[in-house]
């Protein structure tokens, strides 16, 4: 496994992690009516696209074990 790999997953599991922290406790109508939350939440999964992006880029049998790889990135 390439070194970056590692750190690559880090962090798209931070950045899921993170959603999952904003997103706790939220209804969809919260999520709708505040603008930052959509930024915070958007934001990361940018982070989460980006580093799969770079992850297929090293590794791509690792990044194609991501269900849906090709759609999220």
């Amino acid at each position: 496994m390439p070194p970056d790999t590692a750190k690559y997953l880090r962090d798209i599991l931070d950045a899921a992690r993170t959603i999952e922290q904003y997103v706790s406790g939220k209804t969809l109508d919260d999520y709708l009516q505040t603008r930052s939350l959509q930024d915070a939440v958007n934001w990361n999964f940018c982070v989460i696209g980006e580093a799969l992006a770079q992850l297929a880029r090293i590794d791509e049998a690792t990044a194609k074990q991501v269900t849906d790889q090709a759609k999220i990135i």
